[in-house]
């Protein structure tokens, strides 16, 4: 018949090496033979080990955040023509909102929603230099309720007006067009 382990609690004793002598105690008692290699964890023998599994486990976590906020982006990146707010983007992501925030501040100066925004003001930069749509066109394309929240978003964000950007786009490359072709003019 085996006998049943002791109910050794670390908190009850004083020291970790008494704690380690009854746990050999213990098991010479039930084996009848010498416990050479007993694994301690803490100890000076098992530092480097224990400091090992630390970095394998943090290693471990930054994965899963970083997984997690890629998956985040991948959603938003996707769904960047519609508006969306966090439980929407915890649906299309399976991942509950607490843990979307959470993890998303260890890698972002911002929320989940601010980043969005950022995302579609990026995109409305595009389509007002690269496209002959309005700004209203633009704003329904976006997601965005109405123009004047996609004027006041872009503002705010800029620090230009979606008109002001375009004329300060437009004023860039003219001046560049002016430069390359006084570069190009053949000197008498």
């Amino acid at each position: 018949m085996q006998k049943k382990a002791p109910n050794i609690s670390y908190n009850d004793i004083k020291t970790q090496n008494e704690y380690i002598e009854r746990v050999k105690g213990w098991y010479m008692a039930r084996n009848e033979k010498p416990l050479a290699n007993i694994v301690t964890f803490g100890c000076q023998q098992n530092e480097n080990d224990s400091e090992r599994i630390k970095g394998l486990l943090n290693q471990k976590r930054l994965k899963s955040v970083t997984e997690t906020n890629d998956k985040i982006i991948r959603c938003l990146t996707e769904n960047v023509e519609k508006n969306l707010n966090l439980e929407q983007i915890s649906k299309l992501t399976g991942i509950s909102v607490t843990h979307m925030k959470r993890t998303f501040k260890k890698h972002h100066d911002g929320g989940i929603i601010d980043y969005f925004i950022l995302m579609k003001i990026d995109e409305a930069k595009k389509m007002i230099t690269e496209t002959e749509l309005s700004f209203t066109e633009i704003s329904d394309t976006l997601g965005f309720s109405s123009s004047a929240y996609f004027s006041r978003t872009f503002r705010k964000k800029t620090g230009l007006t979606p008109s002001e950007y375009l004329r300060k786009v437009n004023k860039i490359a003219e001046d560049e067009a002016g430069i390359k072709k006084a570069k190009e003019k053949p000197k008498k």
